[in-house]
């Protein structure tokens, strides 16, 4: 018996010495709850990662019928026709041509470009909050930091108001909990609601742009162009969701593991003190060093 149990308490709280063990005892194994083969280290994941038999998305590989009926019902639901349509087939879960011909159209609104010319919005949202716990003496570093900035910032790029941006993350956290193994009907029907109801906002959003255009993402994927091909209206609300849920929750979670990371190491936070040019390359090691996400 491997032993690996992701929903266990002690998996959630700190999963390393789990991974330690698998890597040395159970690099590869078939788990029967999950019907899943799982490989634990980084040089097979490597390999799979990098060859085109695998991917995100199968269909493009094999016919599907010849897939597990269970597994693909569970990928693509038939119960849950919009959140398939808006949330699975978003881009990031397609393969080559599809991916390749989506991510050349938004490229241009997530260039570095693009991302630069937020710079100085974010700064300024992260220097209000921490005048704010100034303010106070205190912080709840999740609640009142790594909370209101990817949301406020995603929002900023979308025009979104700030009285709608907590629905909106309403929405998103019922709409990644389709994602997970354990999510009953009663979760995957409040999922499915919650897209219907996303689309029709973002819907609302693109009908806004068409008669008052302004300077934001929405806008500048209605105007990506490459050579006389446009991105559909189904393609722009599904890149629009993707973006917030996409964003927003890893991104809390990065930065308040890379807090807790450097309070634990005050030898590594002094370094980055005295040498803040590292800042980039630790943005990079915090996110390998413990990841936001152990398991979508």
């Amino acid at each position: 018996m491997v032993g690996f149990d992701p929903y266990s308490p002690e998996f959630v709280e700190d999963p390393y010495p789990t991974f330690a063990r698998l890597r040395a005892e159970s690099p590869v194994f078939f788990d029967e709850r999950w019907g899943l083969t799982f490989f634990t280290r980084h040089r097979d994941v490597r390999e799979i990662v990098r060859d085109r038999r695998f991917g995100r998305d199968v269909r493009h590989a094999v016919d599907p019928s010849e897939i597990d009926r269970g597994a693909f019902d569970r990928i693509y639901p038939v119960e849950y026709p919009n959140w398939t349509r808006y949330i699975r087939e978003s881009f990031i879960d397609f393969e080559p041509p599809a991916h390749t011909r989506l991510r050349r159209l938004v490229q241009f609104a997530f260039s570095k470009r693009a991302s630069e010319s937020y710079r100085s919005r974010l700064e300024s949202t992260a220097d209000r909050l921490l005048d704010q716990a100034i303010d106070r003496g205190r912080m709840e570093a999740v609640a009142e930091y790594a909370t209101p900035i990817p949301l406020a910032m995603i929002s900023d790029l979308m025009g979104i108001p700030p009285q709608d941006q907590q629905q909106l993350v309403d929405w998103s956290s019922a709409i990644v909990r389709l994602y997970d193994q354990s999510c009953t009907p009663d979760e995957g029907a409040l999922g499915e609601s919650a897209t219907i109801e996303f689309v029709e906002y973002v819907k609302m959003l693109i009908d806004r742009r068409a008669a008052a255009p302004g300077e934001d993402l929405i806008r500048e994927l209605l105007e990506a162009e490459v050579d006389g091909d446009r991105l559909d209206e189904d393609e722009v609300i599904a890149t629009c969701i993707l973006t917030l849920n996409a964003g927003h929750e890893a991104t809390v979670q990065a930065i308040g593991n890379g807090i807790m990371a450097l309070a634990r190491h005050p030898d590594q936070h002094a370094l980055l003190r005295r040498n803040p040019e590292l800042i980039g390359r630790a943005a990079d090691e915090l996110l390998r060093y413990d990841t936001p996400l152990q398991m979508f």
